[in-house]
């Protein structure tokens, strides 16, 4: 997708994997698109029953729904899918040291990818990790915020290479919500990985700091 060319002949439909995908707003959307066959990857039991009914009344595709969390996604094959969206849900673990938290996550989603699959990614920018009631019925939730920097180095030390960024804001009743949005491919060899590893070694890069703002 990154490059045109990570489709095989035999399979015409690119696979995407919706991490989080909540009630299945989204990938209900999604898999009206004729190319593309969604994942809805969920761990809450009662979005799991959600997206289950959905899959009952043809919305989405059947046997699409995976129970599993975002840091380890079992039943999902390495190097099987082409593209991985994390849209609202990476934030809402800490972004610590690498194979734990966010970078387990972000080491997950580059394993499932066909190399240079993508990796799309929205968390809500800012500084610190701290609970916030966003007025939505849900309670004081936690949230990791994100500088561009800190997201840029937290993809990089995971084998991705961010080809677009940008700051997105969204207004909402409740209030404007500002977004940091990227997208990046995993078209780095294992090799390189560890390389990048050995030079970058323990801690969070570009002076961030996961403490509250």
């Amino acid at each position: 997708m990154a490059k045109g060319e990570l489709l095989s002949a035999a399979r015409r439909r690119w696979r995407l994997v919706d991490v989080g995908a909540g009630y299945g707003r989204d990938v209900r959307i999604i898999a009206r698109e004729a190319d593309i066959e969604p994942i809805a990857v969920e761990v809450a039991d009662g979005f799991v029953e959600a997206l289950r009914r959905s899959e009952a009344r043809g919305e989405i595709p059947r046997g699409s729904v995976v129970k599993a969390d975002m840091r380890r996604l079992d039943g999902i094959e390495s190097m099987s899918v082409e593209c991985v969206r994390l849209h609202a849900t990476l934030h809402h673990l800490p972004v610590l040291w690498p194979g734990v938290g966010a970078d387990a996550a972000v080491a997950e989603a580059h394993r499932v990818l066909v190399p240079g699959g993508v990796l799309c990614v929205t968390v809500k920018y800012g500084t610190g990790f701290r609970l916030v009631d966003t007025s939505e019925g849900l309670g004081g939730r936690a949230y990791q915020f994100f500088s561009a920097g800190m997201l840029v180095d937290l993809l990089d030390r995971n084998g991705f290479e961010v080809f677009r960024l940008e700051r997105r804001m969204e207004r909402r009743d409740q209030g404007t919500v500002d977004w940091l949005f990227a997208l990046a491919s995993a078209d780095r060899s294992p090799e390189a990985e560890a390389e990048a590893e050995a030079e970058s070694g323990p801690g969070l890069g570009s002076g961030d700091s996961v403490g509250a703002a």
